[in-house]
């Protein structure tokens, strides 16, 4: 399912049914609208879901640690052997008569250089890790869930800022209009007054009333340009682009629980914010596994198939071939330390995950009993 279907069928929620029952004009821009465009571009939730993909990542690295490994490996060393110069004698034949009648010292360069090449091939396969793995990859799928609640929960925020954004753009304008034609009554009645003093039938201090209420009039409206101002600001903030024509909203009470005792149940089933706190105290509880397996011996099988000879002058028939497999068994025996004290932290960690749990729902239930309370 594409970004923009589903932000559509989020959108549908809040229109399906409803929207047809208001007056509104056919080319204006509806609520639904504004979620389905925040939810394609808004650059938090853009940004969120970047964060997530790299997130689901970690499962494929944790699954590496069961998987075998293969490489190749390719060098040429060129060594320079450098030796002391050696003083020896040798015999001369000073006559040239054939019979040695002498001696004269024989000097050697006492360097010589050497090529050589070697290439390999090495496989890897990780037989037992004593949990190690296991513990990890539940770990990073427990952090995946956690990382698409929060996800879910940046969605919701989203949802309810482009609600709030696009009521309050209505409301402004609503506003404004009402600022204008409070404007424009006393303005009448300030001719009207001047009119009436003119002929005697009030007083000055009553034209002065009416210039006073026609000058507080036009302060506020211009304070309701400027709220109108920031609140299009914010609408194309949370949007992606200004404000045109915006339809009446939809009611939302259809969605709202029948009681408090519905709500809090179904705030406990799916409110983001507790399932993300339940699968993060799921992945350090894993991670206590996994910090207990360090204890647990390892088994791995290695295979190393390998050629090794002169590069230069290079010849075939001259390289020697080599075939080497290795299991190996490594079981750790004393750490210093190191291994209790991972698994000491890893359990804390765990603890700490656990009563967060408590709170993230003291949390929900309270914030549900104040929007309940508000709204009644």
């Amino acid at each position: 399912m594409s970004m923009r279907l589903r932000g559509r069928l989020l959108a549908a929620i809040f229109s399906t049914g409803l929207v047809g029952a208001f007056a509104a004009p056919a080319c204006a821009e509806t609520l639904a609208d504004a979620i389905a465009l925040a939810y394609d571009s808004n650059p938090t939730l853009q940004a969120q879901r970047a964060t997530q993909r790299a997130l689901d990542e970690n499962y494929v690295q944790a699954r590496s640690g069961w998987r075998p490994t293969l490489g190749v490996q390719a060098a040429v060393t060129d060594t320079e052997f450098r030796v002391p110069r050696v003083a020896r004698l040798q015999p001369i034949d000073t006559n040239n008569d054939g019979i040695p009648d002498g001696t004269a010292p024989l000097q050697g360069d006492g360097v010589s250089y050497r090529t050589s090449g070697s290439a390999g091939l090495s496989f890897s396969q990780p037989l037992w890790t004593g949990g190690r793995t296991a513990a990890a990859v539940s770990a990073a799928q427990a952090d995946i869930m956690a990382g698409r609640e929060n996800l879910r929960r940046i969605e919701a925020q989203i949802l309810a800022t482009v609600i709030q954004a696009y009521s309050d753009v209505r409301r402004d304008q609503q506003g404004l209009a009402i600022r204008a034609k409070n404007v424009e009554v006393l303005q009448r009645q300030l001719e009207e007054s001047r009119a009436r003093f003119d002929v005697g039938e009030i007083t000055r201090t009553d034209v002065a009333q009416s210039e006073s209420r026609l000058a507080a009039a036009q302060a506020q409206y211009q304070s309701a340009v400027a709220q109108l101002a920031t609140s299009r600001a914010n609408y194309a903030a949370v949007v992606g682009q200004n404000p045109g024509e915006l339809a009446p909203e939809p009611s939302l009470a259809f969605l709202l629980p029948g009681n408090v005792d519905d709500a809090f149940t179904i705030a406990e089933q799916n409110s983001p914010s507790l399932r993300a706190q339940q699968f993060a105290e799921q992945a350090s509880r894993a991670r206590v596994a996994g910090a207990r397996a360090e204890r647990m011996p390892s088994v791995s099988w290695r295979t190393t198939f390998g050629f090794n000879g002169n590069a230069h002058p290079y010849d075939s028939d001259l390289w020697s071939r080599s075939l080497q497999t290795q299991a190996t068994i490594s079981i750790p025996i004393f750490t210093g330390g190191l291994v209790s004290s991972r698994i000491r932290q890893s359990v804390e960690r765990n603890h700490v995950d656990k009563i967060n749990i408590e709170t993230q729902r003291r949390a929900v239930l309270q914030t549900i009993t104040q929007v309940r309370h508000q709204l009644v």
